[in-house]
């Protein structure tokens, strides 16, 4: 990270004939939950999120370049102890073609810094990447990338991987008015440090429910994932309501994913620890309807559902594998409502958006820690300038 922060500062400063500009990005937003880990024990809290996001660009006539840092900051009231900070930077050069089409790549480097308390939780994660858009004609769009990381725990060594993730997708607007869009990943991760066969480590976890990382076998493990998914889009009634309808398919193939159960999730950690997808197949759907208001107010109403098969075993609420020994199963439901307004302050593009949001999550499981509701209700200010 010390190397990133340098070569960031000496491309800043580095005299170029391009047009050049800072960007910068401040958000802060608060949130009142009542089961804020998402589990079948439910505890109230306040978070406070804040984000800062600073880059430097350059602008050529057929290339632009980007150097930029992203800090995001976690902060629970009742829970002081889980507060973390998640520092990244971003390094990336675009090809600009033709239809405001582009061809990018980049190096994104980024870590989690948690207090004592949940060191366990803190990695360093590398990733380069290549993506493209490349516009067909007025009807069709073709998006394809490539991305290669490699994260490291501090202290869950076992789960140190690379992952390889390749897409492809097609955007279609219709004459008619609907937008179909088309996409498919491959995801592939090898751990690095497998355990043999039927070795566990065991480790203190949340309320008495132990950490729990399960071998599979000496060597190397390889997991793998394919996604697919759909969505149209469309207008009804008049310009200003749209209606957006998705569908989503996970299978996996490889090996099974290292087991790790008895952790304490929270909604803002999503990663490897907490919901790993190499870990499940699901059928997942959405709708969003949105609708622009008096006064350029922007409200949207959705309901997502995802029908998980885990490939762990079930656990009771003290993190023992249930008798009948069935592998977990989870029905995922949530439903949502947002309003925003965003505001011009100035003729030099600085831009104000304030929102806020409900949400409503439930969650039928057969492992029971995993059984839960909950529910938030988020306000917030971004300023982008």
């Amino acid at each position: 990270m010390k190397h990133l922060a340098g070569l960031f500062l000496f491309i800043a400063l580095w005299p170029m004939v391009a047009a050049a500009e800072w960007q910068t990005k401040a958000s802060v937003s608060g949130s009142m939950e009542d089961n804020v880990f998402r589990n079948s024990r439910p505890e109230k809290d306040a978070i406070t999120e804040v984000d800062l996001r600073m880059g430097y660009a350059w602008d050529w006539e057929k290339w632009s370049a980007l150097a930029s840092y992203e800090g995001k900051y976690i902060n629970f009231a009742d829970h002081a102890e889980r507060n973390y900070l998640s520092p990244q930077i971003t390094l990336a050069a675009q090809l600009n073609l033709e239809k405001k089409g582009w061809v990018r790549s980049g190096l994104r480097a980024r870590t989690r810094i948690d207090s004592d308390t949940y060191a366990l939780y803190d990695y360093h994660e590398v990733v380069g990447f290549v993506d493209a858009k490349l516009p067909g004609n007025d009807l069709m769009t073709l998006f394809a990338g490539y991305s290669l990381s490699n994260r490291r725990y501090n202290e869950l060594e076992e789960l140190d991987n690379l992952e390889h993730q390749l897409y492809g997708g097609l955007q279609m607007p219709l004459e008619s008015g609907p937008t179909i869009a088309v996409y498919s990943e491959l995801g592939y991760k090898q751990y690095l440090s497998p355990l043999d066969t039927g070795t566990t480590i065991v480790r203190q976890g949340y309320r008495g429910r132990n950490i729990v990382t399960t071998g599979t076998k000496k060597e190397f493990t390889n997991v793998g994932q394919w996604v697919n998914s759909l969505s149209v889009s469309s207008p009804v009634i008049d310009d200003k309501t749209g209606i957006r309808f998705s569908v989503k398919y996970r299978i996996n193939f490889g090996d099974s994913n290292l087991l790790l159960s008895g952790l304490s999730a929270d909604h803002y950690s999503e990663n490897d620890l907490f919901d790993d997808r190499y870990g499940y197949e699901s059928r997942e759907f959405g709708v969003m309807v949105s609708r622009i208001l008096l006064y350029g107010v922007t409200a949207r109403v959705g309901y997502d559902q995802a029908i998980k098969d885990y490939t762990e075993t079930a656990h009771d609420i003290s993190g023992n594998p249930v008798l009948t020994n069935p592998e977990r199963s989870d029905n995922y439901r949530r439903l949502w409502a947002r309003i925003e307004k965003a505001v011009l302050l100035s003729g030099k593009g600085t831009q104000l958006r304030l929102y806020g949001e409900y949400q409503k999550i439930w969650n039928d499981s057969n492992d029971a820690f995993d059984h839960y509701n909950s529910a938030s209700t988020t306000s917030g200010v971004e300023l982008v300038f």
